[in-house]
C-alpha cells in the first residue's frame, strides 16, 4: 500500500510541510515580541480553525471504501456518455460495433 503514496505528491506536501516549518520557526518570535504572546496565539489557533473547517467541509470522507473508489473519487472527472460499469468491453450486435470504455461512440 505504500508504493501507492509515494511520488511527485507526497514530494510535494513533505516540502511545503518543511517550508511552512520553518516559517514558523523562524518570524514566532519576531511575531511574539510585535504583537503579544495572546495575540500570536489566537493568530495560530485561527490558522488550525481554519484547517479543521477545511477538512470537515471539503475533503470527502474515504472511511470504508474501497481503494478503487478512492482514486475514482479523487481521479479525474469521466465522461458519463462513453463510460460503461467496470471498464467491461461489450458488444453491440445491432451496430456490429465495439462498445469499450476507452473508445468514443459515434450515435
Amino acid at each position: 500500500m505504500f508504493q501507492l503514496f509515494t511520488g511527485p505528491a507526497s514530494t510535494i506536501a513533505t516540502v511545503f510541510n518543511w517550508f511552512l516549518a520553518f516559517l514558523v520557526t523562524q518570524f514566532y518570535t519576531d511575531l511574539k515580541d510585535g504583537i503579544g504572546s495572546a495575540a500570536c496565539f489566537w493568530i495560530f489557533a485561527g490558522i488550525c480553525a481554519a484547517g479543521v473547517a477545511f477538512v470537515l467541509l471539503i475533503v470527502p470522507e474515504t472511511k470504508g471504501k474501497t481503494i478503487d473508489e478512492i482514486q475514482a473519487l479523487f481521479g479525474p472527472p469521466r465522461s458519463s456518455s462513453n463510460f460503461t460499469p467496470n471498464n467491461e468491453t461489450k458488444f453491440n450486435q445491432d451496430k456490429g460495433q465495439s462498445n469499450n470504455a476507452y473508445e468514443p461512440q459515434d450515435d
